[in-house]
């Protein structure tokens, strides 16, 4: 009978957040930066539209706070407060434009982008915890880093930069999914006048950025190649521009020391691959932090809500509707198990009505389990993950 190892909720998020908080502070961050931002628009005012449920809210603020205090551990002021507007601005966006547009002009639903990143965040950090998998468990990634970079960036405490890395990249690394987002329901307008992505865009700023890092990390993770490639597709773009925004002139990279440029670039690499098709770009032997991204987001999906439309002779409302309600990690001997339970058939028959095919989410789900399992390239499947979902 397989273990329960936690029930992926929201005190279990809490909890992990809540952990991260014994990350001691940075000494080259000032105390101005670990201080609330003075210039975040209050986020109550911005939830309050579309979380108008009070204990839905609630637990959103709950979570909005301590991304703040969090990230405050791992990066200058000016990246944080970037980080916030940017994530609050597109819900408030997202929302607008399923007000505007009839129902039959949706390409796909839109799924929460603000809360997912601290879920995707808690579920690394358990991962990296003494409870999480073996080869997962921050020993054994820091072991992996020092072997890759050791020699061009020798005395450095390479498991403490396992852990704010990962604290970096993963809060970031949904960062301009707007991009997808507003493209495919074709509001271009409306994208080229939000300046913050907008920049991202043009061609000649992204390579600049690409050619600023100074450290090699970047440059070793990422081809030029493999850049010239994000131009040619829109979907998955949003990771390219994600991880480069780590490098930016608003994260503080260019000011920093060489071990925080070395976090910041081992967080834009993994940020960079997280969704690509090659499988060298998620390898767990090269290329570990990317590995950790792309298995957490994947196991994130319980209580992310996906907006419906509804709207009737002149009314006009969203829904947000989670298609997994509750998840739990259970282990049987080496094997680990991410079980989600569905909602309720009535609330997946709306979803399903909206346009979701619950047996491709269901096969897309297994198939990126399976991308990233197993481990060991020769064939050896201990450690794995399987996903389980608990159809009602």
């Amino acid at each position: 009978m397989p273990a329960l190892i936690a029930r992926l909720d929201h005190d279990w998020i809490i909890a992990r957040f809540d952990d991260m908080f014994r990350l001691s502070e940075e000494p080259e961050l000032t105390t101005y930066d670990i201080i609330m931002d003075p210039d975040l628009p209050d986020a109550e005012d911005l939830f309050r539209h579309f979380y108008p449920d009070t204990e839905r809210r609630h637990r959103a603020l709950n979570i909005l706070d301590r991304i703040q205090y969090v990230t405050s551990l791992v990066a200058p002021l000016t990246l944080r407060g970037s980080l916030i507007n940017l994530l609050l601005d597109f819900e408030w966006l997202a929302h607008m434009r399923f007000k505007k547009r009839p129902a039959v002009a949706w390409p796909k639903l839109y799924r929460d982008h603000v809360l997912h990143p601290a879920y995707v965040c808690a579920i690394g950090w358990w991962m990296l915890s003494d409870q999480g998998p073996d080869p997962l468990r921050q020993a054994n990634i820091a072991r992996l880093l020092k072997d890759r970079h050791e020699a061009l960036h020798p005395g450095l405490d390479w498991k403490d930069i396992a852990q704010r890395a990962w604290i970096l990249a993963a809060l970031n690394h949904d960062l301009f999914y707007p991009i997808e987002f507003l493209r495919e329901i074709g509001e271009r307008e409306t994208l080229d006048k939000h300046s913050p992505w907008e920049r991202r865009l043009k061609r000649r700023k992204v390579f600049e950025t690409y050619n600023s890092a100074s450290m090699d990390i970047l440059k070793s993770e990422i081809s030029r190649a493999a850049l010239e490639k994000c131009f040619r597709k829109v979907k998955h773009s949003h990771a390219p521009l994600s991880a480069l925004y780590l490098i930016g002139p608003e994260s503080g990279y260019s000011h920093a020391s060489r071990r925080r440029k070395i976090i910041h670039e081992l967080a834009a690499a993994a940020v960079f691959h997280h969704h690509s098709d090659d499988p060298r770009d998620t390898s767990y032997f090269e290329h570990p932090l990317c590995y950790l991204l792309a298995l957490a987001d994947e196991c994130h999906e319980f209580g992310r809500e996906i907006a419906v439309w509804k709207g009737e002779a002149g009314c006009w409302k969203v829904e947000f509707i989670p298609s997994v309600l509750a998840s739990e990690i259970t282990l049987d001997g080496l094997d680990f198990s991410i079980i989600f339970s569905l909602n309720e058939p009535g609330e997946i028959l709306k979803l399903i009505r909206e346009g979701l095919n619950r047996t491709m989410y269901i096969a897309g789900k297994n198939e990126g389990f399976k991308r990233l399992n197993p481990l060991d390239p020769s064939g050896d499947c201990r450690y794995g993950f399987s996903f389980l979902p608990v159809v009602k």
